[in-house]
């Protein structure tokens, strides 16, 4: 949880500094090309004085390799570290409330960026602002955020400069290694114990008087001790990103960012936010329709926005030796983390190095293909074509895609020649070699193109003649970049990478994934392992892999960890309990147990069993309540401590284990419903969950009880349609709740729900029939189509049809049938004389 926190910090520290960041007086736009240039089919030509397409404004192009920026170093506020780290759900008052890894890697962040407070203000209120749009219950709740988010991003163009986002793209990249690697690494090698502080405290808590507790943990002691490393070094695998790419880097981007909001729209700013927060969410947003219909509208006609892409890209406009050094800095990047991959990180799927060297040795091969200029020819052609985009062309398109397909060659074509002839010389040159470097004929491929534009596409031969030679020309490219290295179709992994110290590595200790559904274990051979087991820790082992599918051998290796011993609880175990009441629980293998619960309630609770090991890695499972096992807490009153659980497996063996305890007291418990707003029919009443939860020790919410209360109960009283917060009341506690109450002319009543408590069953003579109010629950379709449940309401005074009720005489447990809608019930009901 704290890994998956700090990611988020940096994440959100990253959103911050790109959005709100711009060019700072940096400017990527250049001047147009003048005099002669070539034609798009090759010929020599001038534009008429007067005449050019260019219209973006221009200005010289700027040199991404310039010396660094000197800044002064910053001194960060634990302040700022507190709201960055709550911005990614840590819930802190103050520094000390985080984990200390988790406030070096920020503070590193913004060190390293040289960020100072001024800035850091904006990025955080920037960031704020942005997850509130992203938390709001429509989208033009959410663009009022957002309208923030973009004047913070104008405030901050002239505080951050394009080195500072540099710096942090180095610091942040390495960071997001680690992390991965971090997430990816073994599981604890103890049960409940992560630091060396547990460690020490557990020996201390439950030590004294007991020889064979101190005997199993002392074997232990090398986990924590640091006289082993049982992980792979945290820089195993990583790529230091060089500090020239990360700077030029961060002075495209910071250019970028600032000609986007300049070029873009303010609603196309919004709903490029909208975008990023529906990607973040993973669509779980209250207004994802309507974003959703904003996409539509944009695909139905993008014109403009790919003109303002162009437009974008047009300003992108950097020397000649800033594409020569981004592209040598970018291959050198490439080509490093590639060979990181042959790198073991950690002891889980084998490593094909066979494969790699294979892969490092084809893209050497292509380091020559495309040139600094070609790309620079490319990406300005590119931009040229967006700029130049109209309806024109967005219909001929159109009308390509139609049940009697037009030909859109002559318009496409048309826009093509336009924003070639606006290259200069040297970049009409650039693409034209281009395209012979990949093995192509720019005038022949010119040519052909040339000649569909007279050609009916109504006609079936004419559309295969047209797809037939694009098929063929991306099948050529396709094969250009694409290594053909036949790597053996199968996975390959260590069964259990945690090995006895002394025990051998064999063939039969690893698991064969096969990719092909045809294949057979029987065609793969492993052979030749190199694996000691007589050193604790952390190793790299290797072994030949034989494919009898290409008649190949593959070097592989892999990663395994050698341990003392495997007694006590499983490390890999995940355990449950439940309570009823909300007074236990297990989140993250930690017992969360409130003040005053006493032994007995705990072992009659729902839990899972414990699995506990012997030395030799036999497995017990043990429940809560088995005899043989004793539990020991060393802690009674709230704090943070440790339980004890001693297993009896024999007269001669006994099993410790520990696990982390935090006992809490009942003020230390909120409660709350769900984040999203439940749906109400107006007026009515419904059944909602309410989580009675506690604040972890990793900073996560831990969930201690569901209760499923009604509205009523709560005491809220649901009033008109719209969306609103309303105070709940419940266990003596207050929270609120946001509600959407459903117009009652948009719901749809399903079902009966209650009617006993209004309707009369007993009459006298002549007496008329008296219902005065039924409950019926409701549904609501919302604009996605989902039918969802909207609670229940009351229909006072109903009118109904009666069938088998008269009161003229005396009658005793007579059976009548009542009508409304389509609902129906029958009552027994008695008349009596009035005398």
């Amino acid at each position: 949880m704290k890994t998956r926190r700090m990611a988020v910090s940096a994440l959100t520290l990253a959103f911050s500094l790109v959005s709100l960041s711009g060019c700072g007086g940096v400017s990527l736009s250049s001047t147009s090309s003048q005099g002669g240039s070539l034609t798009s089919s090759g010929e020599t030509s001038s534009l008429p004085s007067g005449t050019s397409e260019t219209s973006t404004p221009t200005s010289p192009e700027v040199d991404l390799t310039v010396p660094p920026v000197i800044y002064t170093p910053v001194s960060v506020s634990d302040d700022h570290i507190v709201a960055i780290a709550n911005l990614a759900g840590a819930r802190a008052f103050s520094i000390s409330d985080l984990d200390p890894e988790e406030v070096a890697a920020i503070r590193n962040l913004i060190s390293k960026a040289y960020l100072n407070g001024d800035q850091l203000d904006l990025l955080i209120d920037g960031a704020r602002h942005f997850q509130t749009g992203m938390q709001a219950v429509s989208l033009e709740a959410a663009n009022i955020e957002f309208t923030t988010v973009l004047s913070d991003a104008k405030a901050a163009l002239n505080l951050i400069g394009g080195d500072q986002i540099g710096y942090f793209i180095k610091e942040a990249t390495g960071l997001a290694q680690q992390i991965s690697m971090h997430e990816g690494s073994t599981s604890p090698f103890v049960f409940g114990l992560d630091k060396p502080s547990d460690y020490q405290a557990v020996l201390a808590a439950f030590g004294t008087n007991r020889p064979d507790f101190l005997s199993q943990f002392a074997a232990y002691a090398s986990y924590f001790d640091g006289s082993v490393s049982y992980q792979p070094s945290a820089s195993t695998g990583t790529v230091e990103m060089d500090t020239r790419l990360a700077l030029m880097l961060g002075r495209a981007l910071h250019g970028l960012v600032s000609a986007f909001l300049k070029v873009f729209s303010v609603e196309e700013q919004h709903l490029a936010l909208g975008a990023l927060a529906y990607r973040l969410s993973k669509g779980d947003l209250d207004y994802a329709s309507d974003l959703q219909k904003a996409f539509d509208q944009i695909k139905e006609n993008p014109v403009s926005l790919i003109n303002h892409v162009g437009g974008l890209l047009r300003s992108f406009r950097i020397t000649a030796s800033s594409w020569t050094a981004l592209r040598q800095t970018a291959l050198s990047l490439v080509e490093a983390a590639v060979s990181a991959q042959k790198e073991v990180r950690s002891s889980s799927r084998a490593i094909n190095t066979t494969y790699i060297d294979e892969m490092l040795s084809f893209i050497k091969s292509k380091e020559d293909l495309i040139s600094a200029d070609m790309m620079a020819a490319l990406v300005r052609l590119l931009a040229n074509i967006a700029y130049h985009f109209s309806e024109t062309e967005l219909n001929a398109l159109k009308k390509a895609s139609g049940e009697t397909p037009l030909n859109p060659i002559g318009p496409l074509l048309a826009l093509y020649d336009k924003a070639f002839q606006e290259l200069s010389a040297a970049e009409q040159t650039s693409l034209r070699n281009l395209f012979t470097s990949v093995g192509l004929s720019y005038s022949e491929l010119y040519s052909k193109i040339l000649g569909w534009k007279d050609l009916d596409l109504s006609k079936k031969e004419n559309q295969q003649t047209i797809q037939g030679y694009l098929s063929s020309l991306g099948t050529h490219l396709a094969e250009l970049f694409t290594p053909t290295l036949n790597p053996p179709q199968v996975g390959i992994y260590l069964i259990e990478p945690r090995i006895v110290k002394g025990a051998s590595i064999d063939a039969k200790r690893f698991d064969l994934e096969l990719f092909d559904s045809g294949d057979s274990t029987d065609n793969y051979v492993i052979s030749a392992i190199v694996a000691p087991t007589d050193a604790l820790g952390f190793h790299s082992g290797s072994f030949s892999l034989s494919d009898a599918h290409h008649n190949k051998v593959s070097h592989f290796v892999f990663g395994y960890t050698v341990i003392p011993t495997w007694v006590g609880l499983d490390p890999n175990q995940s355990l449950y309990l439940y309570s009823s009441t909300g007074k236990a629980t297990i989140d993250h293998n930690i017992l969360y147990l409130q003040e005053g619960t006493s032994l007995s309630e705990l072992l009659a609770m729902n839990a899972s069993p414990i699995r506990f090991l012997e030395s030799d890695g036999s497995e017990h499972f043990v429940y809560l309540s088995d005899p043989a096992l004793r539990l020991v807490f060393s802690i009674s009153s709230p704090g943070d401590g440790y339980l004890l659980l001693a297993y009896r497996l024999s007269s001669e063996t006994l099993i410790y284990g520990v696990m982390k305890v935090h006992v809490f007291a009942s003020g230390d418990v909120y409660y709350h419903g769900e984040s999203r707003p439940y749906s109400v029919i107006a007026h009515g009443d419904t059944t909602i969950p309410i989580f009675a939860s506690l604040s972890g020790l990793d900073g996560n919410e831990v969930s201690l009880a569901l209760h499923y209360v009604s509205l009523t109960s709560l005491g809220i009283t649901v009033g008109e349609p719209g969306l609103a917060s309303y105070p709940a009341f419940y266990e003596g506690h207050e929270f609120r709740l946001v509600l959407e109450a459903i117009d009652p002319a948009l719901c749809v009543p399903e079902a009966l729900a209650e009617y006993a408590p209004y309707l009369k069953t007993d009459y006298l003579v002549g007496e008329a029939f008296s219902l005065t109010a039924i409950t019926l629950a409701y549904t609501y379709t919302n604009a996605e189509g989902i039918k969802l449940s909207v609670g229940t309401a009351k229909v006072l005074n109903p009118v109904v049809t009666l069938n088998g009720f008269s009161t003229a005489a005396p009658v005793y447990q007579a059976l009548a049938t009542v009508t409304y809608l389509k609902f129906s019930f029958s009552f027994y009901y008695n008349v009596k004389s009035n005398h």
